[in-house]
Formats: C-alpha cells, structure tokens, sequence
C-alpha cells in the first residue's frame, strides 16, 4: 500500500519536498537577513497552514476556529521556548545575525508531512473531510506550526525595537 501511495503522489508534491528540505537545510547554518525575509518564511509557513485547513474539510468555520486555536496557544504559551537565541539586529546594515538552528527544518518537515499525509488519508477516505474530530485535530495542528513560526519570527522582530536607533523600514 506505501509502493502505491508513493507512486500516485505527482511529481510536483516531490518537487516541493525537495525544495521545502533545500530551504529547511539553509535555516542550519548562520546567516544574515533582512527584517522582510526574516517575515517571509513565516508568512509562507502561515498561508500554507492555513490553506491546509480551509481547504481540505467541509466545516470551514470549526477549520478556522481550531486552526486560530493553535496558533493563539503556540504564540502565547510557546513562544518564549522556541524564541531565536543568539540572533542579533545591526542598525547599520538593517539586517539580522541569525544563528543556524535545526528547529524551523524540523517545523517545515513538520508541516509538509503533515499536509501530505492528510492528503493521502483523504484521498483514500474522503468522506473523513466532514469529521469534526479530525477537521479539529488537524486545523489546532496546522494553526500549532504556524504560531512556532511566527513566534520565532516575532522573537527577531523584537530585536529591532531593543534599539531605539532603528528606523521603520
């Protein structure tokens, strides 16, 4: 049965495994990054998540309150843990000192398979797209991994205001 499920992903779902392992493995090592591209990620992330939710199950509205769940509970109650530690902001060029970390390789991976295999659970099962119990549990998920992201990216965000000299871009 894997052989088979394995077989009938398209070719794009590979394409985007490849990519979303090729951007996890640059967020391993040091980098320096401007407050845009410090966001975008996270944005990515967010709208993907998001996505997932509203247009995999038929309650649309316990989708988006289960997913708004998540992401409220990670950001507040997770935030402080999986914060960016070590990051740096320079006034002078405007761009952050990120450290490598292996945690938002381990939240992307998360959610790709995560979203994988929802999609193949309801492509076998498709009548499951209107279960209350698994539109809540995956929606909270989704909406889980994009509050991780944010916070992370709210923790570098942060760093800007510590300095009173930086200018809104």
């Amino acid at each position: 049965m894997i052989l088979s499920i394995l077989e009938h992903t398209p070719v794009w779902v590979w394409a985007v495994f490849c990519a979303v392992i090729a951007l996890g493995l640059a967020q391993t090592r040091a980098r320096e990054v401007s407050r845009a591209r410090a966001s975008l990620l996270p944005a990515v992330m967010m709208a993907l998540s998001l996505s997932g939710a509203l247009s995999t199950f038929t309650e649309v509205t316990l989708a988006l309150g289960a997913w708004m769940a998540g992401f409220s509970l990670s950001l507040s109650f997770a935030g402080p843990a999986i914060a960016v530690r070590g990051a740096s902001w320079s006034p002078a060029t405007r761009h952050f000192q990120v450290p490598g970390s292996w945690v938002p390789v381990t939240l992307i991976l998360g959610l790709f398979v995560i979203k994988y295999g929802a999609g193949v659970y309801l492509a076998i099962h498709p009548s499951l797209a209107s279960n209350t119990s698994l539109t809540m549990f995956l929606s909270l998920t989704y909406g889980t991994l994009a509050g991780l992201f944010w916070a992370r990216a709210r923790s570098l965000l942060r760093l800007t205001r510590s300095n009173p000299a930086v200018q809104p871009a």
